[in-house]
């Protein structure tokens, strides 16, 4: 029964990823064109500004401690399910739409950009997601336990500290080469 649930997991990411991906392309596309992360102006400015990792770095324990912890809580009530369905729908839309997004901007060489982005970081987050997402879905069949808050905590910290002090010079790298 649990390894079907974490297909059916997969299952609901790429539907938002697919839906996002649709978005992108037919709903969003006016602005898509017209803002983002992958606008040259945004682009121009981010490759002549110094990013202040230890600045970054407690933004970014903010901005990612807060949906955990939200996700977490909605792990103790009975919503737990519906919490961890939302999410997944919600960040594969996200990916879907950041990744046309690119490509709409930039054409092949905007993969690039995307894979600099997001990587190394998302690796991180997405282990620890997982270990959540599945609790809440197989709750209370599957149980939480203190290896599992660890490796959820280890894994937030090298997401939020790879982001922080490593992606920014990744993505610079990118957009030297790229050009």
């Amino acid at each position: 029964m649990i390894r079907r649930n974490r297909y059916y997991l997969l299952g609901l990411y790429m539907a938002g990823f697919f839906v996002g991906i649709l978005y992108a392309n037919f709903i969003g596309v006016n602005y898509i064109a017209s803002t983002g992360i992958f606008h040259e102006f945004f682009l121009s400015q981010y490759i002549n500004q110094d990013v202040i990792a230890a600045k970054y770095f407690l933004y970014l324990l903010k901005q990612r401690l807060g949906p955990v912890l939200l996700l977490s809580c909605a792990g103790m009530t009975k919503f737990r399910k519906i919490a961890a369905v939302c999410t997944l729908l919600w960040t594969g839309f996200a990916g879907g739409t950041l990744a046309v997004t690119a490509v709409i901007r930039m054409g092949v060489t905007g993969m690039l950009y995307y894979f600099a982005v997001i990587l190394p970081h998302s690796i991180f987050y997405v282990f620890a997601y997982a270990i959540l997402i599945c609790y809440l879905a197989e709750a209370p069949e599957n149980k939480w336990n203190l290896w599992k808050t660890v490796f959820v905590c280890l894994s937030l910290a090298a997401g939020i500290l790879t982001e922080a002090y490593l992606n920014p010079y990744i993505v610079k790298w990118v957009m030297k080469i790229v050009g």
